[in-house]
């Protein structure tokens, strides 16, 4: 493998320490969370995926559950979870499936089909994906992997 490659590879994991050191990435959201979908670069390829109402890239983590999030605390600094301040979330027309709520230690948190929702600190502006793929380790428990929120999940 080539010195850039392997730099380009490695230099976004390099930032998650730095990226978690300065806390929380979430605020408060005031109005209901909405569901979009948007074209955006998966791992070379142009793909459907599921963003919030300001076009920034939606994941999801794989050992969540349709009822809890195991993304929290520090975690959920590094990964802001998307939240419902009240009301019912809205998930845009022609995308199918579902948005429910669930409480967590995040708060009143977004699902979708049965998925909590999540953006990526790493995400500087609307369109990037750069959280796909990523390995979550926590203190116990096994491993888990990031991926994009797609429509149909």
């Amino acid at each position: 493998m080539n010195r850039l490659l392997l730099i380009r590879l490695l230099f976004p994991l390099l930032l998650l320490p730095a990226l978690a050191a300065c806390g929380s990435a979430s605020t408060t959201p005031s109005a209901p969370a909405t569901v979009q979908e948007a074209t955006a670069k998966v791992r070379g390829h142009s793909e459907l995926v599921l963003v919030n109402s300001q076009g920034r890239t939606l994941y999801y983590l794989s050992s969540d559950t349709p009822t809890a999030s195991t993304c929290t605390g520090a975690c959920a600094s590094l990964w802001p979870p998307l939240l419902q301040p009240s009301g019912t979330p809205t998930l845009a027309p022609g995308i199918s499936g579902s948005l429910q709520v669930i409480q967590d230690p995040n708060g009143a948190q977004v699902t979708y089909n049965g998925h909590p929702l999540y953006t990526f600190a790493g995400d500087t502006k609307a369109g990037e994906v750069r959280g796909d793929g990523l390995p979550q380790v926590f203190p116990s428990g096994p491993p888990a992997v990031w991926h994009v929120a797609k429509p149909g999940l």
